[in-house]
């Protein structure tokens, strides 16, 4: 029986079996996800990440089997386990299903990100503002950060994310599916997020859900143009920059352990 090495990462509790090309895996070892990340009878993760390094390169499956284009706490988890490999700590990029981004580890254990701006979606009318066919009375705003997320501010009462979730997620408005954020101002000016992702459900965290988050936040004029902002995740919080056309993500990504899986 030959067997697999693989690393188990976390960003934020948000959780990744990494598997290296250099170490045998290859992409058409992502059809085995959801095998490897049922939690009762696998290893457990809310995603597998196939990584090369020559040029560096992740692709994304959920814990459905399903592809994503992008993961931001993902792609910081993969980003500090290529530096462990290279022994670098300078800017390098990283190319995702959504395109290359610049990514370094910092002395502090965490990782910053940089990544294309997050962008409204409008429809013909110009609005970015979608209401559901079911599950809530209220529109929440259409973004792409390379992959496709509902967020809704200002509920006076959110909903349990856990029910309504599944309704938005197959909303037929998204017919490939569509990551769901909940937003509340907390006193301190953070902002509280409550994320529901796509082929995987309830997690700890989505990064390019808190990215999508805190540009609509700067987009409705809610902070000034120079800021930064704080977003805090069940699992944590996750710090945000400008830098032009570039948003920069600030947060933590933890190795758990390492092991080996059969081919």
């Amino acid at each position: 029986m030959s067997l697999l090495p693989f690393e188990k990462w976390h960003g934020l509790g948000n959780d990744f079996v990494v598997g290296f090309e250099a170490d045998g895996w290859s992409l058409d070892d992502g059809h085995r996800a959801v095998a490897i990340c049922d939690r009762h009878r696998g290893i457990g993760a809310d995603g597998l990440l196939i990584v090369a390094t020559s040029p560096a390169r992740m692709t994304v499956f959920n814990a459905d089997g399903s592809e994503s284009e992008m993961c931001g706490n993902g792609l910081r988890c993969v980003s500090a386990a290529i530096a462990a490999r290279t022994a670098t700590s300078a800017w390098f990029d990283v190319e995702t299903g959504a395109g290359p981004h610049a990514t370094r580890c910092l002395t502090s254990g965490e990782v910053e990100l940089l990544m294309p701006r997050p962008r409204l979606m409008p429809d013909a009318s110009g609005s970015a503002l979608v209401w559901p066919r079911a599950g809530l009375d209220a529109a929440g705003y259409r973004l792409s950060t390379g992959n496709p997320h509902w967020v809704f501010v200002d509920l006076e009462n959110p909903p349990d994310i856990a029910l309504v979730g599944p309704l938005l997620e197959h909303d037929p408005q998204f017919p490939e599916r569509v990551n769901i954020e909940f937003v509340r101002l907390l006193p301190d000016g953070a902002l509280r997020v409550d994320v529901w992702e796509r082929g995987c459900g309830q997690t700890q965290a989505c990064g390019t859900g808190a990215a999508a988050v805190a540009e609509l936040w700067r987009s409705l004029g809610r902070i000034s143009g120079d800021a930064t902002l704080t977003v805090e995740l069940p699992g944590g919080r996750l710090h945000f920059g400008w830098q032009g056309e570039r948003l920069l993500m600030r947060g933590p990504a933890e190795r758990v352990f390492a092991g080996s899986v059969a081919r």
